[in-house]
Order: structure tokens, then sequence, then C-alpha cells
């Protein structure tokens, strides 16, 4: 009996220990949860401070005509708090996000600015970060500023695991290079999605080119994607020069190759059952009407 007592005493205890342990456990997350909302509000609050600062000051300086290259007068006080990496960061951001809703000499003013605060070295920093987020994040800053110096830094990531990183690097070819960024092509490794092509294609509307060299070997690709992206940069195009190549890919053996090729003869009206002379022939035809 006294065993029992005892035994039962110290059930009892165990499972006192146990539940201060828990209730104790539960009480430092809701705290620290607590503590990282309340930090977030306070970086969310300042981060809004800045952008609205800056968006009046940057106001006046886009519609000050007699702005011009990187002479830009900021005012000090705001200049004092650019030595803030937080502050750094967000002006980035800003400028990047600006730079891409402008045109002409106001994008041109706007990427002015960001050179002149020095902030390529800023998002040179998240190229170099262990986050994928972070590095996708400066290949998109650095390539919508056109910072050349930072190409190869760049075209080493179109092959880079993460999807993320790996798509914004291949758009940041397009943003520095124009057409001729999509060299990058004939080395991928990795499928090419139709979100990708799909942004790849409105970044070459907004350059407004044909010149593409290096098509004819892309619809040669051992990559199917590349190839049903080829013939969509031919379609969009209206390269008829590259008809008969992509009449032969009809018969593909991969049926996405098959099917845009198809699509594609169809579209200029052309016979898909005809052999690549004859199609040469109606591209001839097609020119000279």
């Amino acid at each position: 009996m006294p065993f029992l007592i005892q035994a039962l005493n110290f059930t009892g205890y165990i499972l006192w220990v146990v539940t201060a342990v828990v209730s104790a456990t539960v009480c430092f997350f809701v705290a620290w949860i607590v503590v990282q909302l309340h930090i977030h509000k306070k970086k969310e609050l300042r981060r809004s401070r800045i952008r609205e600062e800056w968006n009046i000051i940057l106001a006046g300086l886009l519609m000050d005509e007699s702005a011009s290259g990187q002479d830009f007068a900021l005012p000090q006080d705001f200049v004092a708090q650019l030595k803030k990496p937080f502050v750094r960061n967000v002006l980035a951001n800003e400028l990047v996000r600006t730079r891409q809703s402008l045109r002409g000499n106001m994008a041109e003013t706007v990427k002015a600015l960001y050179n002149q605060l020095g902030l390529a070295e800023c998002s040179g920093s998240l190229l170099r970060s262990s986050k994928w987020h972070l590095q996708a994040k400066g290949i998109q800053q650095l390539s919508v500023m056109e910072q050349q110096q930072y190409f190869d830094a760049i075209y080493i990531r179109v092959n880079h695991p993460n999807t993320w990183v790996r798509n914004e690097a291949q758009l940041g070819m397009l943003r520095l290079r124009g057409p001729q960024g999509l060299g990058f092509l004939k080395h991928l490794r990795y499928p090419l999605s139709e979100w990708q092509q799909f942004n790849l294609l409105h970044q070459l509307q907004l350059q407004q080119t044909k010149n593409l060299p290096g098509l004819a070997s892309w619809l040669l690709s051992k990559n199917h994607s590349v190839i049903v992206f080829s013939i969509r940069l031919c379609q969009m195009y209206q390269l008829f020069e590259h008809a008969p190549q992509i009449g032969g890919l009809q018969k593909h053996r991969r049926a996405a190759v098959r099917q845009v090729a198809t699509e594609c003869m169809q579209h200029w009206g052309l016979h898909t059952e005809e052999p690549a002379v004859a199609l040469y022939h109606a591209f001839s035809q097609t020119q000279t009407a």
C-alpha cells in the first residue's frame, strides 16, 4: 500500500512537471510571435515612411526638366539616411518598381538616380546571398537597372537548380542584352515552362526587334521546350524563312513540338502535309505577293 501511494505521488509529480514544461513552452512561443509581429509592424511603418518621403522627392525630380545626368540635388537629411542598409534596400526596391512602370526619359532618370546613389552594390549583395529568393530579387534589380557589369554573374545562373532564380536570370539576359541574350538557349539544361516562355516573349515584345541570331540552331535543340519556344518566336515575328524547318518538325517525336509546329503552319496558311521543298516555294510566293 505505501508503495502504491508513492507511485501515485511520483506519477502526479511527473504530470505536474510535464504540464509546467508544456505551459512554459507555449508561453514562450506566444511571446516570441507577439515580439516578431511587433518588429514586423515597426519595419513596415518605417518602410512606408521612407517610401512616402522618397516618392515626394522622386516626383519633383521627374517633373524637373532641368535635372539631367547624375547631377540630382537631393535633400541632405535624406542622403544621410542612405548610410543605413535598411533604407538603401527600401530605396533600391522602390526605384526598380518605379522604372518598370516608366518608359523613355523618365525611366532613364530613375536609372541615373540608382547609379548616383550607388545602389548597384546593394543589389549585388542580394545576388551573393545563399537564399534563393534574395538571389532572384538581386538579379531582377540589377537587370532592370541595366547593370552590365553583373552580366557574367547573372548568366551563370540561367541553369540554376532553383526555378525562380533560373527564370529571373533568363529574363535578366534579355533586359541586359536584348535578343542576343537568348544565347543561353543553346546551353539550357532545364525545360522552359509555359509561363516562362510567355514571360520571355513578353520581354522581347517590349524591345520591338526581329533580330534573333541563332534561331535556326535552336530549332534543332535537344531540349524540346527550346524548340517549342523557337517556333513561337517564328510565329510571333512572322519569320517565314523557317517554314521548311518548322514543317519538318511536325514529325518530331515529342507531341508538344508537333502540335506547336502544326499550329504555326496553319497560322501561316501553309498546308501541313507539304514537303520541305514545297513549303519553301510557298514561302517564296508569300514574300513576293
